[in-house]
């Protein structure tokens, strides 16, 4: 019987990190971590076109990688999370509602599958905090815009990115901080 070990078949990138599609994913990511604090008050849709695009490149890198290989307890607090949303969406008492909310919670749902197959080392989280603050400082910067020019908000007549909320916006800025 041989026991001889066969020589395993080698990418073309000689790390995950210097493979073009891992590139792509990597800042198509960053970007959509950019825009998702302000861009979807500013432009509806924008974030969704973008998330939509990372989701894609993300998944043609998850095809071209192999397996998502770092399962956690994370993870599967996760998959309870979606067992929870889709009990729920399934048993609302207005069903047209949470069909019209079911897209938008399942793109919620897979984004902690999408940040740990993408942002995978040190660099790539200080990259995704850095572009989520970064998009914090674009949206302060319109709402100080909006202030100076006294646009004020549809909600309670305060001044903040339009179309968004004043307190999840207070919680979006809380964050970067």
């Amino acid at each position: 019987m041989n026991t001889q070990d066969y020589p395993q078949q080698k990418s073309l990138a000689s790390s995950p990190q210097d493979d073009v599609i891992y590139k792509v994913s990597l800042y198509s990511v960053l970007f959509f971590i950019f825009l998702t604090p302000w861009a979807d008050g500013y432009s509806d849709g924008l974030v969704r076109v973008f998330g939509i695009l990372a989701f894609g490149v993300a998944s043609l890198y998850f095809v071209t990688a192999g397996t998502h290989k770092n399962y956690t307890y994370y993870h599967f607090l996760i998959l309870v999370f979606w067992l929870w949303i889709f009990i729920s969406v399934a048993w609302t008492p207005n069903l047209e509602k949470g069909l019209i909310m079911a897209p938008r919670v399942f793109q919620l749902m897979l984004l902690p599958f999408l940040f740990t197959l993408i942002i995978t080392n040190k660099k790539s989280i200080i990259m995704a905090y850095q572009s989520y603050v970064l998009g914090n400082l674009v949206g302060s910067l319109i709402i100080i815009y909006n202030y100076l020019n006294e646009i004020e908000s549809p909600y309670y007549n305060r001044y903040t990115i339009q179309n968004i909320e004043t307190d999840t916006m207070s919680i979006i800025l809380a964050l970067a901080i």
